[in-house]
């Protein structure tokens, strides 16, 4: 949703410039930044933190325009969107369907309900043996990596790449 949120602010930023200012570092990383981390970057980028998010987050939630309301609101009141989870992407029409809910929930259109659905995937792996190292001492007083380790309760798949499709939806 905060992903969401800094999407809908940058959209909004050019009709609604002086509502969206939140006087901290966060303004310079959404409207001004240009990609170069330089010493001036690096330092307004270290004072940044929950806190700034979270009076951005509360200015914005007055903002005016329904869906960075909705959405910022939604954050402030622990009334997140909706997630399910599975091994294969959603199906379209399921996506559109959910669209259509929302549009009609919400009364607004379909490019601003994209804000509150809205699909993707994520990828995880438990254990990448290129960057880590976990290493298990046995009572025989050696070591071993986890990886070599033959173990029932350390599977072979430790190090396997785990893809689960999301979707994200308004309730």
């Amino acid at each position: 949703m905060l992903i969401k949120v800094i999407e809908r602010v940058r959209a909004l930023y050019d009709k609604e410039a002086s509502k969206l200012l939140t006087g901290t570092s966060l303004d310079f990383f959404l409207y001004e930044f240009g990609g170069t981390m330089d010493e001036d970057a690096l330092q307004k980028f270290v004072t940044l933190d929950d806190f700034d998010f979270m009076h951005a987050i509360k200015r914005w939630s007055q903002s005016g325009d329904k869906v960075l309301t909705l959405l910022c609101q939604g954050i402030l009141d622990r009334k997140l969107l909706r997630i399910k989870l599975q091994a294969e992407p959603f199906i379209k029409e399921l996506v559109q369907q959910k669209l259509q809910q929302t549009c009609q929930k919400l009364g607004i259109g379909e490019e601003e309900a994209s804000y509150f659905v809205f699909t993707g995937e994520a990828v995880n792996t438990m254990y990448k043996t290129s960057d880590e190292r976990i290493n298990i001492l046995f009572k025989d007083n050696s070591v071993k990596d986890i990886s070599e380790v033959d173990n029932a309760l350390i599977h072979k798949t430790l190090s396997s790449t785990v893809k689960k499709f999301y979707i994200c939806y308004y309730e």
